[in-house]
């Protein structure tokens, strides 16, 4: 499965022109999802967006982005709570995501989910201010299922970028970063 995220930012209820497109890294959690969703277990749909981002003390700051692997979980987030600076904003996906084709040899078939998601609140999930005056630039997404949606640390991590080390989006003034996010999924010749 791949996918690449498109990010805008959203002001007064207006959505930019894209802003940047990344790349995904596909987590071991992902094929966890797969087969509890594909069996029928309706807990373990994507329903919930990781976007991680840095306070810095000035806006051109560098970002050291961490290492990502098909290991990453969700202790890595839990894990932030000790941060001095880091944090991230846990929303629910905004609408069911869509289906498409990506045509080809699949275009008979709907092999394409489309996740969006928008920021929202002016703290992270760990109490650290996300705001444009703190600073708050985002440089991780996630993809999660919650199976159950008020327990943080029973979220299974889907796929997460840093968008190879571009990833860089400071939180607008009275406005909103989103993504769309779709997934091609494909059968492996």
């Amino acid at each position: 499965m791949n996918g690449e995220v498109t990010f805008f930012y959203e002001i007064a209820d207006v959505r930019s022109d894209p802003i940047i497109t990344v790349s995904n890294t596909a987590v071991n959690g992902g094929g966890e999802i797969y087969a509890r969703a594909t069996a029928g277990n309706e807990d373990y749909i994507i329903r919930t967006a990781y976007f991680e981002f840095i306070n810095l003390s000035s806006p051109t700051d560098v970002i050291t982005y961490p290492a990502l692997d098909r290991t990453r979980d969700v202790s890595y987030y839990t894990g932030l709570e000790t941060s001095l600076d880091t944090d991230f904003v846990r929303v629910n996906i905004v609408v069911p995501p869509g289906y498409s084709s990506s045509g080809g040899s699949y275009a008979d078939f709907m092999n394409i989910s489309t996740f969006y998601a928008i920021t929202s609140g002016t703290q992270g999930f760990w109490g650290k201010p996300f705001s444009d005056s703190a600073n708050s630039t985002i440089y991780g997404i996630a993809l999660a299922a919650s199976p159950i949606p008020d327990q943080q640390e029973q979220d299974i991590i889907f796929s997460a970028t840093y968008g190879g080390g571009v990833l860089r989006l400071p939180k607008p003034t009275n406005g909103h970063v989103s993504f769309i996010y779709p997934i091609t999924h494909k059968v492996l010749d």
